[in-house]
């Protein structure tokens, strides 16, 4: 059987995540036009779907997401596919390129720096601090617990930058500080 675009679709993940090795991220897809299924099998690629890993064969039909725990592999071509198994054709939903970072895909972590954040948990907003004695330009980007980029604040110069509430829901977020040629810090901010 040959697998064919259509008729199922990721709804999670969307493509342009980031995950973090070992974090556990709810895969979920939609079937968009029914058919005889007899299960789905959830495969994932490190290079861009070039070549596929089984993640889990044979998921009944009437499950809809997989929780994934996301493998030690540093990656910015990370894709997951569902295969729609059926009695004639095979139909799959294939995301866009995520990225999948780990300790040792960090370049150099002898220069990973301090980062403190408080008040953590945050309530209102957070200070984080950090050491920037050379008044490099960072950008901090803050992640939800499915990988999705919910803020990003660039041109930072200082050593300190505040966080707003704002439309932050209650939660866990994965920060990332990084100068304009490798991720300096990473934190875990928790809003109340």
């Amino acid at each position: 059987m040959f697998p064919v675009l259509a008729h199922v679709s990721l709804t999670n993940p969307e493509g342009g995540e980031v995950y973090y090795s070992g974090n556990t991220v709810i895969v979920s897809w939609v079937e968009v036009q029914a058919h005889t299924t007899l299960n789905w099998d959830l495969l994932f690629s490190t290079d861009g779907g070039l070549n596929w890993d089984t993640v889990k064969d044979n998921i009944p039909v009437e499950e809809r997401s997989y929780q994934w725990i996301v493998p030690g592999i540093h990656t910015a071509k990370g894709r997951i596919k569902i295969v729609q198994d059926n009695v004639n054709v095979d139909y799959e939903g294939i995301s866009p390129n995520f990225s999948i970072y780990t300790t040792t895909g960090i370049r150099n972590p002898i220069n990973l720096v301090q980062m403190n954040i408080y008040p953590n948990p945050l309530t209102d907003f957070a200070s984080i601090e950090f050491e920037n004695p050379l008044q490099m330009n960072h950008t901090l980007t803050m992640y939800d617990i499915q990988g999705k980029m919910v803020r990003s604040i660039h041109n930072i110069s200082s050593d300190e930058v505040r966080i707003e509430r704002l439309n932050l829901t209650a939660g866990l977020y994965f920060i990332r500080l990084r100068d304009e040629r490798e991720i300096r810090a990473m934190g875990k901010l928790l809003v109340e």
